[in-house]
């Protein structure tokens, strides 16, 4: 069958690899090729139900390791037919062009096959040049072959001779009954049932022998190997030939079976690793996810060297790797991150195995794996490990520039919030600078020393800019200790009434516009507190709550007992705050939008860290007429017995 020819996009080269050491040319051919038409090239590897000798698995191993090497994209499948492989993969790559090397084995069973191949290869890659490359001649070369000689397995001859056997003893005994014709039937389902437990030599061993004991002992005349009848000729023919074509059916189907369990094996893999390398949440957890993937998959111990930058790798492998390595191995590691080349075995479970970590511009580190037990498809392994530590590159990679992007986020944010605090702060102070700087010209430049009553109330503005400085710079103050965490209250038995007596007092000309309305519980008693941080906090509370309300208006003061907690509650009657900003209000320099100008968006971020300095918490709602509500809940205890002591 042939196939569409390629769309027009640009040369794509595939180059097929074999068992061959010929091989190595064929892909220094196809390299060269493909460099200079600067085209993605392919190395295409067709497995068959013949199993490789050692020596042919690592030439194998050595063919697609140069490949890897020089830049193709390596792939592996599964097919009986060798051509219809290649053109499988040709057709779901959009191949070009197609290079093939010729064997040199002088055979001429090997040339015969070697010239069907060929010629199947170019009449059925239609519009897709084909280059045949042939090697040059090395003394004792081997030659290339797509096929081993045929190995003996005694166990599935006896296994068959078995069958056979039994089968024969039960078709003499049931003969008379049955006939002869059925015979041939009962030999047919024999070989049918024997195709699921051995290759394609046994299977044409069982079909020959049934034929030839149904011909001698069943098919009249019995004892001979003549045939009378031309029914039975034609018969005996059709038996043959409908034995050897079930048997090498179900054959080829046990192959297929086999490599798309395989595949589904490496798809599942691949999409159980991807996800859960999606769920990460951090670099620690990729890597850790990374590892144990791998070392669950291919039953060995893993460990993973990150680089520091593209150029440096990390001395030590990351904390949640299982792999010790020694100095040599960490210096092999080193090797493979700068040359970007795979090192190791794979097969020997005594050694360490490396693979690079890369994407297409990044190098992100070196996998150490060593295994536990021998890997019976060294092919098969090795791609869905190299698939493995693709895509762990790609997500760290990822991994590695989200957290890179959030740095220079906060950074960004850092610098803007630098900025607003810098341009806030300078506001705030220069506005009582400039106040008390009027006002002493304006006393030192008066003409008229008898007008005292100008000169008291410039006083009285020197005394409210310098009160409001010195709060400013009280609050930053406040905060740095806050941030610093080197606040330490000093906790005593206090009176409610007389922190209130105070609060109020210190702000008696900031809250002469308000009325003031306090409500407290009859009995409260003594709460174990830091007099001077609550005394500092209550009155931010307050002047929040003047700041942002008319004049005029009502502010409550209010304290109770609420489930063995002291509530101090500071309400307005303004306009409330909006819900988005309820969570935000004690962030530190958080202003809520639309506030009146002045301030900076410190005083409650104060009475937060005071509050939960002594154990408490601090709360905020809006209330339900119209206002906001701030709340200090401070745990009570009981509170010691006094002693009285006689002189």
């Amino acid at each position: 069958m042939e196939i569409e020819g390629p769309s027009k996009t640009g040369h794509r080269l595939l180059v097929v690899v074999t068992v061959s050491p010929f091989s190595q040319q064929t892909i220094r051919w196809a390299h060269r090729l493909a460099e200079s038409w600067n085209c993605p090239w392919i190395a295409v590897h067709v497995g068959t139900a013949s199993s490789p000798s050692d020596v042919e698995q690592t030439n194998l191993t050595e063919n697609l390791a140069l490949a890897r090497e020089l830049g193709a994209e390596v792939i592996t499948t599964a097919d009986e037919d060798v051509v219809r492989g290649i053109l499988r993969i040709v057709r779901q790559h959009d191949i070009t062009q197609i290079v093939v090397g010729k064997g040199m084995e002088p055979n001429s069973r090997v040339l015969f096959w070697r010239a069907s191949f060929l010629g199947r290869l170019i009449r059925q890659s239609a519009g897709i040049a084909v280059h045949i490359v042939n090697p040059e001649k090395h003394q004792n070369s081997k030659g290339l072959r797509f096929h081993r000689p045929l190995v003996i397995s005694w166990r599935s001859y006896l296994l068959t001779v078995s069958v056979i056997g039994l089968v024969t003893y039960a078709n003499h005994v049931f003969s008379p009954a049955i006939g002869y014709r059925a015979v041939a039937l009962n030999y047919l389902l024999s070989i049918v049932l024997l195709a699921f437990f051995v290759g394609r030599g046994p299977m044409l061993f069982a079909a020959t022998i049934s034929a030839l004991v149904w011909n001698y002992l069943f098919l009249p005349p019995r004892f001979t190997f003549s045939i009378s009848h031309f029914e039975d000729a034609m018969m005996f023919g059709m038996y043959f030939v409908l034995a050897i074509v079930l048997g090498q059916l179900i054959a080829r189907i046990r192959i297929q079976e086999k490599a798309e369990r395989r595949r589904e094996e490496q798809s599942t893999a691949l999409y159980l690793l991807t996800r859960d390398l999606a769920e990460a949440s951090s670099l620690d957890d990729v890597v850790q996810k990374f590892l144990q993937h791998v070392q669950d998959i291919f039953k060995g111990e893993a460990a993973l060297i990150l680089g520091e930058s593209s150029k440096t790798l990390s001395k030590q492998p990351h904390p949640t790797s299982k792999l010790q390595l020694s100095e040599h191995e960490m210096n092999t590691a080193t090797w493979v991150f700068t040359q970007r080349q795979t090192q190791g075995p794979f097969t020997d479970t005594a050694k360490v195995s490396f693979l690079p970590l890369t994407t297409a511009k990044e190098k992100i580190g070196v996998l150490a794996i060593k295994l536990n037990q021998s890997v019976a498809n060294v092919m098969d392994y090795q791609n869905l490990l190299e698939a493995f530590t693709r895509q762990a590159a790609l997500v760290i990679d990822r991994q590695r520039l989200q957290e890179y992007a959030e740095k220079n986020r906060l950074f960004a944010e850092s610098e803007r919030l630098g900025k607003n605090l810098l341009d806030s702060i300078s506001h705030e102070m220069r506005t009582p600078i400039a106040a008390i700087t009027t006002a002493v010209s304006s006393l030192s430049d008066s003409n008229d020393p008898g007008s005292v009553e100008m000169q008291h109330e410039l006083k009285d503005e020197i005394q409210i800019a310098t009160h409001r400085l010195n709060r400013l710079v009280g609050n930053l103050l406040d905060i740095a200790r806050v941030e610093s965490g080197h606040l330490r209250p000093k906790v005593d038995w206090c009176e409610i009434a007389d922190l209130i007596h105070v609060t109020l007092k210190s702000l008696e000309k900031e809250m002469a516009a308000h009325k003031i309305r306090i409500n407290l519980d009859a009995e409260l008693p003594l709460v174990e507190m830091d007099f001077v941080l609550m005394e500092q906090a209550l009155t931010n509370l307050l002047l929040n709550a003047v700041h942002h309300t008319p004049p005029g208006t009502a502010v409550e003061l209010s304290a109770k007992i609420r489930d063995n907690e002291l509530a101090i509650s500071v309400a307005d009657s303004g306009r409330g705050l909006p819900v988005e900003t309820l969570e935000r209000v004690f962030e530190k320099f958080y202003r809520v939008p639309g506030s009146p100008s002045g301030g900076t968006g410190l005083g409650l971020s104060i009475v937060k860290g005071f509050v939960e300095a002594q154990r408490g918490r601090v709360t905020v709602a809006n209330r339900p007429e119209s206002g906001a509500i701030f709340t200090i809940y401070l745990p009570t205890s009981e509170p010691p017995p006094i002693s009285f002591s006689r002189e």
